[in-house]
């Protein structure tokens, strides 16, 4: 609802930036969590 919210209001609403990467984590665990974010870092810096 918040982000509906922030995403529709007139003045500044909230946008994804352009080189955002989009990570949905709403079924992983903080385990996988975190291990899939370790393997988009390394992506991006190696």
């Amino acid at each position: 609802e918040r982000d509906r919210i922030d995403s529709t209001r007139e003045d500044s609403p909230l946008v994804m930036a352009d080189d955002a990467i989009e990570f949905d984590n709403s079924d992983m665990g903080i385990t996988a969590q975190f291990n899939q974010i370790c393997v988009l870092i390394d992506a991006i810096i190696l």
